[in-house]
């Protein structure tokens, strides 16, 4: 019995310890974080609704079959440029042209073409579209190759479809400015180093920014060569350099500011990877759920992952992608004014 008393005793004490700490909580929280995520998007209640244009030119019953499609929403285009203006501004991901004679030739065994125009900024979901529009068709025409697809991309871009999982990548790299900055900046204060920088003349937010270029340099190269060993095509180069070098100091800040809040490596690294989660996983699922849409859209890793699309797929010049440009520039005042203040604080104390 006194064995056991003793067991519970030390029990209750490390289980209030954990309570306490934060790193504990931390990592608790990310897996279920994760969870949550995963189960939003997998829910079926929660799926993004795919969007095609239809331009009928013979008035078949297609279109008609079409609307009983599920995850799908067709819209019908009066005319093709009409169906090219939607696709090009991003209100449908595709657009399918129906001919004159596709019903005639579907009741002669025939195989009729269909032109299909694809968003080049949307190709995942230009592809799952285009594989449903497929199995419609099956079910339609009731013939193995019930017709021809003409594929077009809107933008005419001639870009490797692989290039999306760069861009993700590449993502992935400047959201990493955050790690870097925290971790010089812990480095130093768990080293006492920083204690003895500010004895210098230097200032505490002359250093913080030193520290803050250090991570910009770094994400900006790192996301640099991603592209080019990947040989990305960067004709837009000042839009995709410009969308670069906001997401890194954006992320930097943010860097910054989790190094001055937290008191130890053990806790920022929590934070850091609770954060890095939070910036990647809902921009990269924005896709396929509602939900990770809008949780996507109010962080600036959405506007760093959509501009790349837009500059690189799309070839939107720098002017396109001002409202992206003004977003992670009103983030970034607001982390520089939060560490700011933060820094007036520690000067006084």
């Amino acid at each position: 019995m006194k064995s056991l008393a003793r067991i519970l005793a030390i029990f209750k004490k490390d289980f209030l310890d954990c309570l306490r700490s934060r790193t504990v909580v931390f990592t608790l929280l990310t897996p279920i974080i994760l969870s949550l995520m995963f189960s939003i998007v997998f829910s079926g209640t929660d799926t993004v609704n795919l969007k095609m244009a239809v331009f009928d030119r013979g008035k078949s019953g297609f279109y008609d079959f079409l609307k009983g499609a599920p995850s799908l929403e067709v819209i019908k285009s009066q005319n093709e440029a009409e169906l090219r203006a939607l696709v090009l501004d991003g209100k449908a991901q595709a657009g399918v042209i129906i001919p004159y004679d596709f019903d005639l030739k579907i009741k002669g065994k025939e195989i009729p073409s269909c032109q299909y125009i694809e968003d080049d900024t949307a190709l995942r979901q230009a592809d799952a579209i285009r594989i449903l529009l497929i199995e419609i068709l099956h079910s339609y025409a009731g013939q193995n190759i019930p017709a021809r697809m003409n594929v077009e991309r809107a933008h005419k871009s001639k870009i490797d479809k692989k290039q999306e999982f760069v861009i993700v990548w590449t993502l992935f790299t400047i959201i990493g400015g955050l790690m870097i900055v925290t971790s010089s900046l812990i480095e130093e204060k768990e080293k006492k180093t920083l204690a003895a920088i500010r004895v210098t003349p230097a200032k505490f937010w002359e250093i913080l920014t030193g520290k803050a270029g250090v991570g910009i340099l770094l994400t900006l190269a790192g996301a640099l060569l991603i592209l080019l060993l990947n040989r990305t095509p960067l004709e837009n180069l000042p839009a995709v350099f410009g969308v670069l070098i906001m997401g890194a100091v954006t992320f930097s800040l943010v860097g910054l500011l989790v190094g001055l809040l937290s008191p130890g490596h053990t806790v920022a690294s929590s934070i850091g990877s609770i954060l890095y989660i939070l910036f990647f996983m809902p921009v990269v699922l924005s896709d396929a759920s509602k939900s990770m849409k809008v949780l996507a859209s109010i962080l600036p890793s959405f506007y760093v992952l959509d501009g790349m699309n837009k500059a690189i797929f799309a070839s939107a010049g720098a002017g396109s992608l001002i409202f992206h440009f003004i977003y992670m520039a009103v983030i970034s005042i607001i982390l520089f004014f939060a560490c700011t203040v933060y820094i007036s604080k520690a000067e006084q104390s």
